[in-house]
């Protein structure tokens, strides 16, 4: 399928509420401008490998004011940076799941301003898996991520229940180094479970927290932070 045939088709498709698109080359700001302007009561977005093209912001701003009744997006090997993303994690008003994994531009600088959301955000389920230029090393990012769990455990955004930023090839470290690839840990409390698989060297802040988490048990501090407050409720 072309792409004229394609926004052809999700043209004549004004009541459409899901729409999946895997593994098909084709550019995702047409999609996201059509959806805005001609579907706008789509609720769960599946979108994968659409990584031809640059995506920009107005499009993505458009996307987000439109698009009112999102409540799962998954944008898989985008074009996205820190800023794109932070737009489509906070601008949605009932967004549960969001899942960015594979995104290369994706530093997690735009954390900075999770942890602040009100306690009445929908957020559920943030998913940033495999994403190349995630940073653990850099002093700015990693106090940011650091201050992002600190506010789950003040409970500054409880309807947070599942985060992954778990990664295959390790996460960005200081300079061109890259963490060693996960090692698999978990540990348990009442209510949420911990799984972990990135190197947390020189992090004793993460250190601090992992115990507040882990309710002060004995135990090596783990690598790779995914934190499942309740059993997932996968959509896709």
């Amino acid at each position: 399928m072309n792409m004229d045939s394609l926004l052809d088709s999700l043209s004549a498709c004004s009541n459409l509420t899901d729409l999946k698109i895997v593994g098909v080359n084709v550019l995702l700001e047409p999609i996201l401008e059509l959806l805005a302007r001609k579907c706008c009561l789509i609720e769960h977005l599946f979108l994968d490998n659409c990584y031809q093209g640059m995506i920009t912001y107005p499009t993505i701003k458009l996307f987000v004011t439109n698009c009112l009744k999102i409540t799962s997006l998954t944008l898989l090997d985008f074009r996205l940076n820190d800023a794109m993303a932070q737009i489509l994690v906070t601008g949605f008003r009932i967004l549960k799941y969001i899942n960015l994994s594979n995104t290369a531009g994706i530093t997690g600088s735009f954390l900075r301003n999770l942890g602040h959301r009100s306690n009445d955000s929908p957020l559920q389920t943030l998913i940033l898996r495999d994403c190349f230029s995630l940073q653990e090393g850099t002093i700015e990012n990693f106090r940011e991520v650091v201050e992002f769990l600190n506010s789950l455990i003040a409970g500054n955004v409880r309807s947070i229940r599942y985060i992954d930023v778990s990664s295959n090839n390790g996460l960005a470290c200081d300079g061109d180094r890259r963490t060693s690839k996960p090692k698999e840990a978990e540990r348990r409390k009442i209510g949420y479970h911990i799984c972990c698989g990135f190197s947390l060297h020189k992090t004793k802040l993460l250190e601090g927290l992992f115990w507040q988490l882990n309710g002060g048990l004995h135990g090596d501090v783990p690598d790779m932070v995914v934190v499942d407050l309740t059993p997932l409720k996968m959509i896709f």
